[in-house]
């Protein structure tokens, strides 16, 4: 009787070693990631560079633009404002995240990041009126280093030779990067 018992105490201390094992392991192996906000607001976003492209029935001869945004900054904080600057220029504003996917940012200067954009457009023979991007932006990348958003918007533009306005698709791609 004695030998069972020593046999079942070495049992049942064997499993409770082997299950004291697996949740070590277990518990190892789960790792946290933070959420989209987590990350966002994270630190201050340094700028990368903006890529803009065209989309057009009508073939424009008007290459992708790529600008890069030394001068940048975004910092996006916990209470839905942000605040950018760009060339020593501070710019504020609120933004939003709808469905971790879709970042809404009211108040950032998009316009003045594409400054050359428009001047590079209109170089090639293209007349552009003044372009307004929309305020969502579509989480393209999110990681703890890089983020990268993009938007589109619709216009028209005067091309030399052809007597109506071409409907054209504008995307816009922004770039930044954890310092």
């Amino acid at each position: 009787m004695l030998k069972k018992k020593v046999v079942s105490f070495r049992f049942f201390l064997v499993n409770i070693i082997l299950l004291s094992l697996v949740l070590v392991y277990a518990c190892k192996r789960i790792e946290v990631t933070p959420s989209t906000k987590e990350l966002l607001t994270k630190n201050s976003w340094k700028g990368d560079s903006v890529h803009i492209s065209f989309q057009s029935v009508v073939p424009l001869n008007v290459p992708p633009i790529r600008q890069t945004l030394d001068n940048f900054s975004l910092q996006f904080f916990d209470n839905g404002t942000f605040e950018s600057i760009y060339v020593g220029q501070k710019y504020q504003g609120n933004w939003e995240l709808q469905q971790d996917k879709l970042l809404v940012l009211k108040g950032l200067p998009v316009n003045d990041l594409i400054s050359t954009f428009t001047q590079t457009i209109q170089s090639q023979g293209l007349n552009v009126p003044p372009i307004t991007f929309p305020e969502s932006y579509e989480i393209e990348t999110l990681s703890d280093s890089l983020l990268i958003f993009k938007g589109k918007t619709q216009t028209q533009v005067q091309v030399q030779g052809i007597p109506f306005p071409v409907p054209v698709t504008i995307e816009i791609r922004i770039r930044l990067r954890m310092p």
